[in-house]
């Protein structure tokens, strides 16, 4: 495929993505890419510009790693159902077939909705895109299949998460389970769970079916609405690529305000630390904050799965 016919087809998905969201009368925004302060957030590093003003003065920027706080401040404001196709960026991303510091994301937020609910309109969505996908993929975006994290970790690697709600609990069973190096070098729950996720598990979810990984654990700090259990969070997997996070998300001022305060103090420790606008949480108080569900989704990797691309490389212009 040259150049030209890629555009004309990125063009196309792009457009097919608009009519979905529009059809369902979303509103279509535009927020910035620079700005003075960032959700902190310590599983990301950040990239660091400034502004110089006349005089002389430099004031900091960061590029947006997501869209989210400013189109929670529209939502918060009365914008209603929303979406944007927009640049998002990453620091300390290694380029690789399925990562780049650049890359195009896709976010929306439906209102009166739930992780749940989003899972609905995530497939409509794809089943719309499958006309487009490649013979190989295409059943991708048909074949769904929803599976708990607990049920993962039980089933792949023997471990009982409801069992395992401190540190200590998590270590036990992953020494039984054979993951002893795992737990020598792990000094978070946080950390141990990852390990054994993204090295045991993630890479084997099923290929020939497009998964949905629900309900979150709730050791690891989130936006995501938690109830008893876990946190009401999913991930999408397409042939071992992670396409999209979403949430329900948190509305609760309090609740904000000590994750915000919990992740600030580990953005310290961080490469790029940034400040925090601990104002944007006003949004949150008295309960302003409307009940929505929202979705984040790595455009560049759907489109490769779509064209069963190999890698971010074969479907980039650039």
């Amino acid at each position: 495929m040259n150049k030209r016919e890629l555009a004309l087809n990125r063009s196309k998905f792009y457009q097919d993505i608009r009519n979905f969201f529009n059809g369902l009368d979303y509103v279509e925004i535009e927020t910035p890419i620079l700005s003075t302060s960032l959700i902190p957030e310590s599983a990301i590093e950040v990239f660091e510009s400034q502004r110089v003003l006349s005089d002389g003065r430099c004031e900091p920027l960061f590029l947006t790693p997501s869209p989210e706080i400013y189109m929670k401040t529209l939502i918060s404001e009365g914008i209603g159902d929303c979406y944007q196709l927009t640049k998002s960026f990453r620091n300390l991303e290694d380029a690789s077939q399925k990562h780049a510091n650049e890359f195009t994301m896709l976010e929306w937020y439906a209102m009166n909705f739930n992780y749940k609910d989003n899972i609905k309109v995530t497939q409509n969505l794809l089943r719309q895109l499958a006309p487009k996908a490649s013979d190989a993929t295409r059943h991708l975006f048909t074949d769904f299949i929803e599976v708990t994290m607990h049920e993962l970790f039980h089933d792949y690697v023997n471990i009982d998460l409801a069992q395992a709600e401190t540190l200590a609990q998590l270590q036990n069973q992953a020494r039984k389970a054979g993951f002893s190096e795992y737990v020598d070098k792990s000094l978070t729950w946080g950390e141990l769970f990852n390990f054994i996720f993204v090295a045991h598990i993630e890479r084997q979810l099923p290929a020939d079916k497009t998964v949905f990984v629900t309900n979150y654990p709730v050791q690891i700090p989130t936006t995501a609405k938690r109830n008893a259990s876990h946190y009401e969070r999913w991930e999408l997997y397409m042939q071992g690529w992670e396409i999209a996070n979403c949430y329900t998300e948190e509305a609760r001022y309090d609740a904000m305000f000590d994750l915000f305060k919990q992740e600030a103090q580990l953005k310290l420790k961080m490469k790029v630390p940034h400040p925090v606008n601990y104002e944007y949480l006003n949004i949150f108080k008295n309960n302003a904050f409307p009940q929505c569900s929202g979705v984040a989704l790595g455009v560049d990797r759907l489109f490769a799965v779509l064209q069963n691309a190999a890698s971010l490389d074969e479907v980039s212009l650039i």
